[in-house]
């Protein structure tokens, strides 16, 4: 819905340029009118205007003031000056903005409609965005190492990509790095790592490693450098096609035996160079991109195990430490600290999908003393309590499940009875929050419905309305529209009719009275409305519903 504003201090001609633009109804607008400046004022910091209709003179605040004030509060708003002065001060001071038309009030209504509708098809956003998109591809060559590090910070925090897709970003973000080839992670620390240190000097120090990390492994590898917080750093490795193979094994054996021989260098240059002492972990074998998150987070674990005391700069090859059921184990609480996300922005297919992965692991444990099981448990409850508190769902999920199992581990016959019953209580609480943001969407509706009906001979432009249930404008239209199927404006034209013909069966009113009851801005505006609607003038319409009731 565009909006359009008329600013007039002489009110038969806004009120006339009113008319004539809601009678315009293939241009779909919403249309305020201001008998002022100070007026017009009122409205737009109220909301966003696309063109403004104004006279140049007008006591107290002239238009070209108003001008400059629309230029800083919407500065992508048209704006076109209507003055039956045709003087060259005025016009100069006018056309010198960008986005500005001058028109005189002699020209007539069909040149001035004219004019405001080049100035919305000037103001669509298409053309912007075009430009805008032509502009973003250049800056994006500027941004790519942002972008690359959001994307692989997305890989290692769990985002679910396809290969399909992690090829195509690879290519997108220009990423010297194969998706069809299996990487090696190998994760670094930083050893009394300096937190005092300004930003420069903490990203000398990373771009610093990072130089002295790619000058001894090229060109017998690719290597990609991510910093994943100010003390840990990961570098993804694949082999380099100019330099060594990863051989015939999948598991890229040669590339970690070179990597893992050239750590000891790499510590000694860093702090000799840098001053810095780097720990090192290293994965035991190259993996698929799909492991990564997974593999990472083993590393990163694996980067607070110490062995000896006082010692720092330590190197561990990660298929020493932490057995298996352990790894699965703290992986699976990683991945209960993502799903919090998933369930506050209430995405039920990826949440339910994340979850039915954490609960895999309640499957073949049979003690049901079994500690890390009643971590996990407790974790999964406490992530559920926490947002059924907030959200104040208590009472209504009792209704459909028992919240005693939601806190008593012992409630469950075993903890695949748990899994199973997180994944049941996912649905009931989806189920009720969808249904309490389809009766938000009704009660809301219905409350617009209602004040449009009681309020029919008033103002009800959208800004007005939305202010009614603290809604955007632009919102409320499109979930008025999603709810009911009709357009808003369609539904106050159908409202007013319906009134209007009430009025006309069952009351003695002039003509010129319903019309103002109902809203319509004139009589003669009521006539051609109503004919419009049933082929026949009100009076027509009145008479022959009094001669049906005789």
């Amino acid at each position: 819905m565009r909006s359009l504003l008329i600013v007039d201090d002489e009110q038969d001609i806004a009120d006339r340029l009113y008319i004539q633009f809601k009678q315009a109804e293939m241009m779909e607008l919403d249309v305020y009118k201001a008998y002022s400046a100070y007026e017009a004022l009122g409205w737009l910091n109220r909301t966003k205007m696309d063109v403004v209709l104004t006279d140049i003179r007008m006591p107290g605040m002239n238009g070209l003031q108003l001008l400059d004030i629309i230029k800083v509060k919407w500065p992508k708003c048209k704006v076109i000056f209507l003055t039956g002065y045709n003087e060259f001060d005025y016009i100069y001071a006018a056309t010198k903005n960008d986005g500005v038309k001058y028109l005189l009030k002699t020209e007539g209504y069909e040149v001035i409609v004219n004019e405001v509708q080049k100035a919305f098809n000037e103001s669509e956003y298409a053309i912007e965005m075009n430009e805008l998109i032509h502009n973003t591809k250049s800056q994006m060559l500027q941004a790519l190492p942002l972008l690359q590090k959001e994307f692989l910070l997305d890989l290692l925090d769990g985002a679910s990509y396809s290969a399909e897709e992690i090829d195509q970003q690879l290519g997108n973000l220009k990423m010297n790095l194969d998706a069809s080839i299996p990487l090696l992670l190998l994760a670094g620390s930083i050893d009394q790592f300096h937190a005092n240190k300004v930003s420069f000097e903490r990203t000398q120090t990373y771009f610093q490693i990072k130089l002295i990390v790619e000058q001894l492994l090229h060109p017998y590898v690719r290597t990609y450098l991510i910093m994943y917080d100010p003390s840990t750093l990961l570098w993804i490795i694949q082999p380099n096609g100019d330099g060594m193979k990863s051989g015939t094994n999948d598991d890229g054996a040669d590339m970690q035996v070179f990597v893992k021989g050239m750590l000891d260098p790499i510590q000694a240059a860093c702090k000799e160079v840098v001053d810095t002492s780097l720990s090192f972990v290293i994965d035991h074998r190259a993996v698929s991109w799909e492991a990564i998150s997974e593999r990472f987070w083993h590393l990163k674990q694996l980067l607070n195990y110490r062995i000896g005391t006082g010692m720092d700069g330590f190197l561990v090859d990660s298929g020493l430490l932490l057995d298996r059921d352990v790894q699965t184990f703290y992986f699976q609480l990683k991945k209960i600290k993502e799903l919090r996300g998933l369930l506050e922005s209430g995405k039920q297919d990826q949440f339910s999908k994340g979850l039915s992965e954490v609960v895999e692991g309640f499957e073949d444990i049979e003690n049901k003393n079994d500690n890390p099981s009643l971590e996990l448990f407790y974790s999964i409850s406490i992530l559920f309590l926490s947002y059924i508190n907030r959200w104040n769902l208590t009472e209504k999920i009792a209704l459909k499940i028992n919240m005693n199992k939601l806190t008593r581990a012992d409630e469950h016959a075993s903890w695949k009875e748990a899994g199973h019953y997180f994944l049941q209580l996912t649905n009931v609480i989806f189920d009720i929050q969808r249904k309490e943001e389809d009766k938000r969407s009704d009660v809301a509706v219905a409350h617009i419905k209602d004040y449009i009906i009681n309020h029919l001979g008033e103002d009800l432009s959208l800004v007005l309305l939305a202010e009614q249930v603290h809604f955007n404008p632009s919102y409320l239209s499109r979930l008025f529209k999603q709810v009911t199927g009709n357009n808003i404006f369609n539904f106050i034209k159908e409202a007013r009719l319906a009134k209007a013909k009430e009025l006309l069966r069952n009351s003695h009113l002039k003509i010129n009275e319903i019309a103002a009851a109902v809203g319509y801005i004139s009589a003669p505006y009521f006539t051609r409305s109503f004919r419009t609607a049933t082929s026949m003038s009100p009076q027509e319409y009145r008479d022959q519903s009094h001669h049906t009731n005789k």
